[in-house]
């Protein structure tokens, strides 16, 4: 075999796990590299003052998931006292009201995470694996289409007045930074440098908190005790028996892994192993799964329909509880040469516009989502894990067989994921394949659908579905699912080409 696989959503994401593992890494310390780089390269998503989840599977012991999604904090504010602002945001198709400002962020897990994964897991210096980072801000990230278009869609967030600087276009003032142009990260190598010498400390009980600390005094809400008590939370996975896999899931207070979950286990039992993939009989199944996945109100008609009465439960217990983030995300899958996988999903929201003083960083806007706070910025549930639908997967077969997989995509991420691996299980697909092949999405009432199929089976599914949108080519609306897999002694993965993913093997 050879040294294993990484695919991401960005070339220089996939290119510094890759050189990790070619140098002797394991995948943990792959995946660390990546999510400094991530930072870098993808800055609208990824964030040090973000957070996010990473399924962890250690060869020959059951997978752990580790939680370092934002907290919201200890204590709220007036609205009056409270550095926020909404703007609408043009997706061309559709307007979206967003909430920025400090006042907007919660409490941020990506570091805590960084450093939790290493404590655990990994084999090299912190000061080795931020090497690559250290290397791109040297060379200077140079914007792709992907990263480009949505800082145009954001550009509120990327030309407020403390981001500006960075992500101001110099060929065109008063836009954002275009493809080609080259972003410059300033301070952003000293900090990454102390990080490494003085561990996550630094962000949640030293300078960086303080900085943090700050903001609070200014229309903030996180605080040095929010950052203090923060911690990394290590999780059960949902397991669920899929075919010849055991698959596991992002569990409570997260709901994209139950959800998942839930399509499986009525897929289940379903004549799905039988089809063939494009058919109108997989096609209508599928629509029927997710469209009975998002209307799960009905105890009796979810009971016929297949799905598993607990995991029902618990997504109702989710829904009553926590406040729900679905975010911009992106995704890193790897295996190692040992076997070894990670599935690691993060994001930043949107970005609240403006950076932690005195480096280059931005804090999230989680508390600025409607679906997080539907009664506004003074009323939400407080020191509380904030629920996401991110949903970093792993599955292992009978035969030995690991796949690592999540997406990004907000609340397309369910769907997606849940598509790809039965066009991997169900359908025996190569990862490429398996990724590459049209979705369909299903939410509330709508029906979704890139049209690439079989013209005569899904005219023939989709007449059931008056209110529908075909998309005529696969499309960033679908998720990016980024895939690696290990089958007899080979690895073989795809970076999702509906998000700019790539995938590099060593």
């Amino acid at each position: 075999m050879n040294k294993g696989i990484a695919t991401a959503g960005h070339e220089a994401t996939a290119k510094a796990a890759s050189e990790i593992l070619r140098s002797g890494g394991n995948a943990f310390d792959a995946a660390i590299g990546a999510m400094y780089v991530m930072c870098i390269a993808e800055p609208a998503l990824a964030s040090l003052g973000g957070g996010g989840f990473l399924m962890a599977y250690n060869r020959d012991k059951a997978p752990v998931l580790h939680d370092f999604f934002v907290q919201t904090p200890r204590n709220r504010k007036n609205l009056e006292d409270l550095d926020a602002r909404s703007f609408l945001c043009d997706f061309g198709s559709a307007q979206q009201e967003f909430i920025i400002g400090s006042g907007t962020s919660a409490v941020p897990g990506y570091v805590k995470g960084i450093f939790e994964i290493a404590r655990r897991y990994s084999t090299i210096p912190m000061t080795e694996l931020i090497q690559p980072a250290l290397d791109l801000l040297k060379d200077g990230i140079v914007v792709n289409d992907m990263q480009a278009h949505i800082f145009k869609i954001l550009t509120p967030i990327y030309l407020s007045d403390s981001a500006r600087p960075i992500y101001e276009s110099r060929r065109n003032p008063g836009n954002t930074i275009e493809c080609g142009e080259t972003i410059d990260f300033s301070n952003l190598s000293d900090l990454l440098e102390t990080l490494a010498i003085e561990g996550d400390d630094l962000f949640y009980r030293g300078e960086i908190a303080s900085a943090i600390h700050a903001t609070a005094q200014n229309g903030g809400l996180v605080n040095y005790d929010d950052l203090a008590n923060y911690q990394v939370e290590l999780r059960k996975p949902i397991r669920t028996q899929y075919n010849r896999y055991r698959v596991f899931l992002n569990p409570a207070p997260s709901s994209g892994g139950i959800v998942i979950a839930l399509g499986l286990s009525r897929l289940n039992n379903s004549s799905a192993k039988s089809w063939k993939f494009g058919t109108s009989q997989h096609l209508a199944a599928v629509l029927e799964t997710l469209a009975g996945c998002d209307t799960l109100s009905d105890n009796r008609m979810a009971h016929e329909m297949g799905f598993d009465p607990e995991l029902i439960t618990m997504l109702r217990r989710i829904a009553h509880t926590y406040a729900q983030a679905p975010r911009g995300t992106t995704h890193i899958s790897i295996i190692d040469r040992d076997q070894n996988a990670v599935a690691v999903s993060v994001s930043n929201g949107e970005g609240c516009g403006t950076l932690i003083p005195g480096t280059a960083v931005m804090m999230n806007n989680m508390l600025g989502e409607h679906d997080v706070n539907p009664d506004g910025l003074t009323d939400w549930p407080a020191n509380t894990r904030l629920s996401s639908m991110m949903a970093p997967t792993v599955a292992l077969s009978d035969q030995g067989e690991l796949i690592a997989t999540g997406s990004g995509g907000s609340n397309r991420i369910p769907a997606a994921v849940l598509q790809v691996l039965i066009n991997l299980i169900d359908f025996d697909m190569s990862v490429e394949d398996a990724v590459r092949s049209p979705r369909l999405h299903y939410h509330k009432s709508h029906a979704y659908y890139e049209n690439l199929f079989d013209a005569s089976a899904i005219n023939q599914v989709i007449e059931n579905y008056p209110d529908s949108t075909a998309f005529d080519r696969c499309d960033v609306f679908f998720g990016g699912v980024h895939t690696a897999k290990y089958c007899r002694g080979q690895v073989e993965g795809f970076g999702d080409n509906r998000r700019g993913g790539i995938a590099i093997s060593v």
